[in-house]
């Protein structure tokens, strides 16, 4: 995303700038987070994955793992026009807590199977 974030960082002390650099750079996340979103309930409703190994029924459970980006980005659009600098702090947060609170994909043994 090296636009997006070129133009907030390039705009983030302006004072009406900083509020539009940071909605584009929010919306760019929204559209990221639904595409990801869309992708993961497609595998996990249709069970296309590239390992065999992969634990379907529990693969489903961690969608609202993923949900909670959907949520939250949204979210950042609406406060870059409160904040921009309390925008990006947000987006940093989010990160966080996917940097954090990371999921493997749930497999099972193929013996058992």
């Amino acid at each position: 995303m090296p636009w997006p974030t070129a133009m907030l960082a390039r705009y983030l002390r302006e004072d009406r700038a900083s509020h539009v650099a940071a909605a584009v750079y929010s919306l760019v996340m929204v559209a990221m987070a639904f595409t990801f979103q869309a992708l993961w309930w497609h595998l996990t409703r249709t069970g296309h994955f590239f390992d065999a190994r992969v634990d379907i029924p529990a693969a489903r459970a961690t969608r609202v793992r993923f949900a909670l980006g959907s949520l939250a980005y949204p979210v950042t659009v609406g406060l870059a026009f409160v904040s921009a600098p309390l925008t990006l702090a947000a987006h940093g947060l989010i990160a966080l807590y996917y940097g954090f609170n990371q999921a493997p994909v749930p497999t099972r043994d193929p013996a058992t199977s």
